[in-house]
């Protein structure tokens, strides 16, 4: 019998063959990368996802079920809301955000307020508290009052917290629930006195 038909030496060859596959294939696997979104600013829950709030950027999963758990780069998620907080430079996870219609009876609130009462680190998606200081106080911190409480700044005079302009304003948003926020009581407490914004660090 001809060596070559030896069944050993074929049966080496095919071992050697797909030894040469299986590894061509794991390096081809190694260097696929997907698209993702990730985040060029931190996002708060309830803020809206803008163009300008997502960059495309190519990763590298070691496996689909950790590449499914993040929104592919293919398509931009229109109308979406966060449902939690994301930090600059994650990837957007599938699991944080709704494009479903919010039925939390959200609203905007524009406050108007001095920006040397705006501190520096207020920004769009930040959360803040806002308290009032009755315009007959002489600004004592214990005659200020809160009106509103853990709620989404959506935008900020682009100089907030830098200059002694009395024509600022700040406007927040968060939800109405009638048990909780009576709307107008609000407003009506934000033009009897002083607004001062309180930012919560780390939110």
């Amino acid at each position: 019998m001809p060596r070559w038909l030896d069944p050993k030496l074929i049966l080496g060859i095919l071992l050697v063959l797909g030894s040469m596959a299986a590894g061509a294939r794991i390096l081809s696997d190694n260097n696929r990368t997907v698209e993702v979104w990730a985040l060029k600013a931190d996002l708060a829950a309830d803020a809206n996802i803008a163009e300008t709030s997502l960059v495309a950027t190519s990763v590298r999963f070691t496996s689909k079920t950790n590449a499914d758990q993040y929104v592919s780069a293919a398509k931009f998620p229109n109308g979406a809301r966060m449902l939690r907080k994301v930090n600059k430079g994650e990837f957007l996870p599938r699991n944080a955000f709704t494009t479903e219609e919010d039925k939390s009876n959200l609203v905007d609130l524009p406050i108007p307020i001095a920006a040397q009462f705006i501190p520096a680190g207020v920004a769009v998606n930040k959360r803040v508290d806002v308290y009032v200081v009755p315009d007959e106080s002489k600004a004592v911190p214990k005659d200020g009052f809160k009106v509103l409480e853990d709620v989404v700044v959506t935008s900020v005079p682009r100089e907030a917290g830098l200059t002694g302009s009395n024509d600022s304003k700040v406007t927040l948003r968060f939800g109405v629930d009638p048990e909780k926020i009576d709307i107008d009581t609000v407003v009506s407490k934000l033009v009897t006195g002083t607004a001062v914004v309180v930012l919560r660090v780390g939110k």
